[in-house]
């Protein structure tokens, strides 16, 4: 078993706790929550048959010559005792004990006087009875309620349903994803919306009390209404309070959403070896970075949220995969540095700007470690300033500048071929251009015909076997136009095997062709295998032709047969 650091082992073991601690208390809240809606809903569905007592016991008149149970009917019993405690005393009770046939044994009396404190055991009293509820008690004439009638029952249910379920929902929330993201939360703590949702659960449990007030001349159902309009007053007055002048595009939001997908679909396991304490710092930022993209106020905090969160699952995918991991060029978000604030929608792989000066974007590559293609776009400015992209390589251990991808008067649309090494693009744009830049895989260039025309910078992809290609171009000015082969590596590195050219095959080995004022603008390159055409041009026309090369493939080892060589 390999070595591991003590602080390391412990913080896995404390992160262990944690998940667990999350799981547990989660099930208990998810359990807790399903029993509190079950009650609300049973007591609702009781609230009908409540009503409808109450509607009888007003009704109720004292019984003639038929005695029901739904008239009022006159009981003897006797005083069996009194238990009568102040509130001075501990406590606070009022209970009548009797005997008798008909009546209860115990009748909560709500108070001392103006009978209860003068009955003493063995005393007849006459209970007034309603179906098998104790109304009153009478002696000599006094007559004192008792707190038994069933008059405000249901307004009490239904507060007490309404009650219940709010907190049974919060409750079955916050379990839920308590149970389902224990690993996270015990990674980054509990999330801040977790608190808001608190908050409003003890709001909507407060509505209660002004709507059972109403529901005193309006009943039960006008409790349920005014709670249900307090209870959406509320959660519209704490978004408004939490995101004032809230005005974020739907492209926006959706590249919220999609930023959170990416986020929970992120396979680490915080409890893991990988999860290193800068890991976890990486991706704490990112979960960080979704919730202000989600309460963002103003939609460039939401683009600035959705920008440093890509930037931690930029570095944290960096971390995991032990490449070099690239740092943001760019002070935080609260700094007082911070460049203006961004635009465009937000959406991944894509980045825009305006009059921005010299602007530095971080990388987010389709395939991590891999060249991606760049399509960029420029307007025309007011002034003839270029508009320049650059390469450069800035990490924790390296910062260096690279090729200039892209230098233009004028407006500019075109493709280019990032390489690997790369982190960071570095985009100058002055006197009021605009600009956006979309990264793409390689697998997205244009496939090469045989006959090809085209206009501008461009990458198209060779799926063909040996060939010789004609390039040619409208001007004479300068022009290039590269190979790369499909392993991606340089001439230099590339060590796949080279076909038997036949010797009078037109051009080199070298991969590039290239001209500096020649008077025809016409060469020829050599294409040795499928991969990929860098042409670089800026804003010229070109043309494309391909003519394949008929090779016979190499003999194969053992050239005198199968069976080997003679004896």
């Amino acid at each position: 078993m390999p070595y591991e650091p003590d602080d390391s082992r412990a913080a896995r073991r404390a992160r262990r706790l944690r998940t667990l601690w999350h799981l547990c208390w989660g099930a208990v809240a998810l359990l807790l929550g399903v029993a509190l809606l079950l009650f609300a809903g049973i007591g609702l569905i009781l609230v009908p048959d409540q009503m409808a007592e109450e509607r009888a016991y007003q009704a109720a008149r004292p019984c003639e010559a038929v005695v029901t149970v739904d008239c009022l009917r006159s009981v003897q019993a006797t005083v069996r005792d009194t238990d009568i405690r102040e509130p001075s005393k501990g406590g606070k009770t009022y209970d009548l004990l009797l005997t008798g046939p008909g009546v209860p044994r115990k009748v909560a009396m709500g108070g001392a006087e103006p009978l209860l404190r003068h009955l003493r055991a063995g005393d007849v009293v006459t209970v007034t009875m309603w179906r098998d509820y104790a109304i009153a008690v009478g002696k000599d004439g006094v007559t004192q309620d008792s707190v038994e009638e069933p008059g405000g029952l249901s307004l009490l249910a239904t507060n007490m349903a309404l009650a219940a379920f709010a907190i049974g929902l919060f409750a079955v929330y916050a379990g839920g994803h308590a149970v389902a993201r224990a690993p996270r939360y015990a990674a980054t703590g509990l999330p801040e919306r977790l608190g808001k949702r608190l908050g409003q659960t003890f709001g909507a449990v407060g509505c209660v009390i002004p709507a059972g007030v109403f529901g005193m001349w309006t009943g039960p159902v006008g409790v349920i209404v005014l709670w249900l309009v307090l209870v959406g007053v509320l959660l519209v007055a704490t978004r408004e309070r939490d995101m004032p002048g809230r005005r974020v595009r739907a492209a926006v939001e959706e590249s919220v959403t999609a930023f959170g997908e990416e986020v929970a679909a992120l396979d680490l396991n915080v409890n893991g070896p990988d999860a290193t304490p800068a890991v976890l710092k990486e991706y704490r930022a990112a979960l960080a970075a979704y919730d202000r993209a989600s309460a963002a106020r103003r939609e460039p905090d939401a683009l600035t949220a959705l920008r440093d969160g890509r930037a931690a699952m930029i570095r944290l995918d960096a971390r995991l995969h032990g490449r070099p991991v690239p740092i943001d060029a760019l002070p935080p978000a609260s700094g007082p540095g911070r460049q203006q604030p961004l635009t465009g929608t937000g959406e991944r792989y894509v980045y825009t700007g305006r009059n921005s000066g010299e602007t530095e974007v971080l990388i987010d590559r389709p395939e991590p470690g891999r060249p991606v293609l760049v399509e960029a776009d420029a307007t025309r400015g007011d002034m003839e300033i270029s508009f320049e992209i650059k390469t450069m390589t800035r990490t924790e251990d390296l910062t260096k500048t690279g090729d200039t991808l892209v230098h233009a008067l004028y407006e500019y649309h075109g493709r280019r071929y990032l390489p690997a090494d790369a982190t960071h693009l570095r985009v100058g744009a002055w006197s009021g251009r605009r600009w956006s830049i979309r990264v793409a895989p390689l697998s997205a260039a244009t496939a090469l015909a045989p006959e090809h025309r085209g206009h501008g910078d461009e990458v198209l992809r060779y799926n063909g076997g040996p060939a010789v290609l004609t390039v040619q171009f409208e001007q004479n000015e300068f022009w290039k136009v590269r190979y790369v082969c499909q392993c991606l590596r340089s001439r230099s590195a590339c060590d796949c095997r080279l076909p038997a050219w036949p010797e009078d095959t037109p051009g080199d080995n070298d991969w590039s062709v290239e001209a500096y004022d020649l008077r025809d603008g016409r060469n020829t390159l050599r294409l040795p295998r499928p991969g990929f055409l860098v042409i670089d041009c800026f804003s010229r026309s070109w043309y494309l032709t391909t003519q394949p090369v008929d090779i016979p493939p190499p003999a194969p080892p053992g050239l005198l047969g199968r069976f080997g060589p003679r004896r």
